[in-house]
């Protein structure tokens, strides 16, 4: 434990890069630093909660990691392809199909940081063109 202690004080230590003065006191260059981390102001009014404590507040679309805008996704244009991708591969091989049951998908979801949409069946069946060309041996 004490080991851990120390490597996270260390991390918290900082160097000064030049002489520093301050009322009352010199400090060299290269001087070790901790810093009072219980000194930083306590703001709970940049908390997600209004006055009250009982609502949360909608936080400004700045904050989504993955929002829109100039703070974006990098990666966001990479993902679209890797779906269409995907979903062109998926419906070129096979068939999607209303199950037996003939039980329809229920179309509305819960909201949240993604839609989540209640788990439905789906009949899948290898599209006869694709058996023929892998039989040929054209498609792997």
């Amino acid at each position: 434990m004490w080991v851990l202690l120390a490597v996270f004080l260390f991390t918290l230590t900082y160097l000064f890069w030049s002489r520093t003065k301050r009322p009352g006191a010199k400090y060299p260059r290269s001087l070790p630093s901790l810093p009072l981390v219980g000194s930083l102001p306590f703001l709970p009014r940049q908390r997600f909660l209004d006055r009250t404590g009982t609502q949360l507040i909608s936080p400004s679309l700045s904050y989504l990691p993955f929002g829109a805008g100039a703070r974006s996704c990098v990666g966001e244009m990479l993902a679209r392809q890797e779906l269409f991708l995907f979903m062109s591969r998926l419906l070129q091989r096979f068939n999607l199909e209303i199950p037996d049951d003939g039980k329809l998908p229920c179309l509305e979801g819960n909201s949240s940081l993604v839609l989540q949409i209640k788990p439905f069946k789906v009949k899948i069946e290898v599209r006869q063109a694709w058996k023929e060309a892998q039989a040929e041996g054209g498609i792997s």
